[in-house]
């Protein structure tokens, strides 16, 4: 019984994956990959549910000296670096921020030699000197 229970809430978690993707316009395919690395890791699959009940990101688990929280203010930074701005600005869609940081996270645990110097390339201008 508990086992039916369980694909009940993985069947939720998958819903609200694509519809999380058709929020942010992002493809089914790209979903459907993201959701395949989600059940290939297990902690950052726990990561995502905490997201999808809280709105938040729980930024616990870490793998090889970064977490979630690493990636996403990696791709905040690198949103800023491609718009121009110091900050990010309203059109900034935090949502998608999350969703491509949970997708980078899967790809830094498939590929950590390629992945873990993007996530902690260069600091940005705003760090100059630092």
């Amino acid at each position: 019984m508990a086992n039916i229970i369980l694909q009940t809430g993985k069947m939720k978690a998958y819903e609200l994956t694509m519809e999380l993707g058709r929020y942010i316009g992002q493809s089914e395919q790209f979903m459907n990959e993201l959701w395949d690395g989600l059940m290939d890791y297990p902690p950052v699959y726990e990561e995502y549910v905490y997201y999808l009940e809280h709105q938040d990101i729980l930024g616990e688990y870490e793998f090889r000296g970064i977490t979630l929280l690493d990636v996403f203010v990696s791709q905040m930074k690198y949103f800023n670096l491609r718009h121009d701005t110091g900050k990010n600005t309203s059109d900034c869609n935090k949502v998608e921020m999350v969703i491509s940081a949970f997708y980078v996270f899967i790809q830094v645990h498939k590929d950590p030699k390629t992945w873990l110097p993007k996530v902690n390339a260069g600091r940005g201008m705003d760090f100059y000197g630092q």
